[in-house]
């Protein structure tokens, strides 16, 4: 003979279910206890390259030198003009 369909029971979760929750939940929390440590480490590799910046932005940010005491002294031994004479 056919029996009907048993009811599910409605009063809670099952022991799996309780179970399944908990160990998620240690999982869940045990990783979140390493995300401090591991932004620290971050941190303190990203160090280097802060550094490397400010230096960047330190000599960028400097005046630069005036040119004109960078050209060669003048030869007074040439005309003043550039064209020769006819």
């Amino acid at each position: 003979m056919h029996q009907p369909p048993r009811q599910t029971d409605r009063r809670g979760m099952t022991t799996t279910t309780i179970l399944a929750a908990i160990g998620a939940l240690t999982l869940i929390l045990h990783t979140a206890s390493r995300i401090p440590a591991a932004l620290a480490d971050f941190l303190r590799a990203c160090l280097p390259l802060l550094r490397v910046i400010n230096d960047l932005r330190a000599a960028l940010s400097r005046p630069h030198p005036q040119t004109d005491n960078a050209l060669p002294p003048a030869d007074d031994s040439l005309p003043d003009n550039d064209c020769p004479e006819q």
